[in-house]
């Protein structure tokens, strides 16, 4: 089940999303949920416990993705919350919670991917920090760069679909490990990765720990399409010493992206 979000922020409708023979096509400003089940609320009605609720602490999740239209000042996401376990329904009336409480409910985040044609990011947040860890190529991260990462890049080019895995080891002790991320195009001879270990939320706490308790108590996959009338420049505009990949905050969007091929 897909269920879609009424609201993008408290008072601003979300944007349009359609299913098609596996296809995921977010529209712009929308979000939306993977579902274990669709019908315990009714019409608008949001019941959380109709959230999946996916156990991925040793596990990995891959899917296929195309940002062909989606340029500078664009953010196609795909990233887990634990909105099943969620109980407080939110300014949104749905449940939804990430570490910027978009909603008015805070929760740890893992971001998988915040992509457009340029910018990658993947970043993990405790539910106590906005902020998180990140890796990737953009404004502020640069593990890689555009001859690799972009239209037309050597390992992937953006202008085509392309597909994701992100996996959670574990370590001796059972705790997460680290998220690591793979892009890997067909035809591409070089794969890129990233790496994300050793997080310390900003108070000094064991982040991992959380991290390690939120997916195996199981995450609800969250898919949105956003950037119309925001400020991306902390993900794609110059960022450090102009070394960014956008050089002018624009909203070069296209109307939808696309995600399918989910396992």
């Amino acid at each position: 089940w897909l269920i879609r979000a009424m609201w993008n922020k408290p008072h601003v409708p979300a944007g349009h999303v359609a299913v098609t023979e596996g296809e995921i096509v977010p529209g712009m400003k929308s979000r939306s949920y993977f579902g274990g089940s669709c019908g315990g609320g009714g019409g608008n009605n949001y019941v959380n416990s109709d959230y999946l609720s996916l156990q991925l602490l040793g596990k990995k999740i891959s899917y296929t993705v195309d940002l062909s239209g989606a340029g500078c000042g664009c953010n196609a996401a795909f990233y887990l919350t634990p909105m099943h376990h969620n109980s407080d329904s939110s300014q949104c009336s749905d449940y939804y919670c990430d570490s910027a409480s978009v909603c008015g409910v805070r929760c740890a985040e893992i971001d998988i991917q915040e992509g457009n044609t340029h910018a990658w990011q993947s970043t993990v947040h405790t539910s106590s920090d906005p902020g998180g860890m990140a890796r990737g190529h953009g404004a502020w991260k640069h593990d890689w760069n555009s001859s690799v990462y972009g239209i037309e890049g050597r390992c992937i080019d953006t202008s085509q679909p392309f597909s994701v895995t992100a996996s959670f080891p574990v370590d001796g002790a059972g705790l997460l490990a680290s998220m690591e991320v793979e892009l890997r195009q067909t035809g591409k001879p070089c794969p890129l990765h990233l790496k994300l270990e050793g997080y310390k939320s900003k108070g000094g706490g064991d982040a991992m720990h959380e991290l390690t308790e939120v997916l195996r108590g199981g995450v609800t996959p969250i898919v949105s399409y956003w950037g119309e009338g925001e400020n991306l420049d902390w993900f794609d505009g110059q960022g450090d010493a102009s070394r960014g990949v956008c050089k002018t905050e624009m909203h070069n969007c296209a109307s939808t992206v696309k995600f399918e091929g989910f396992s």
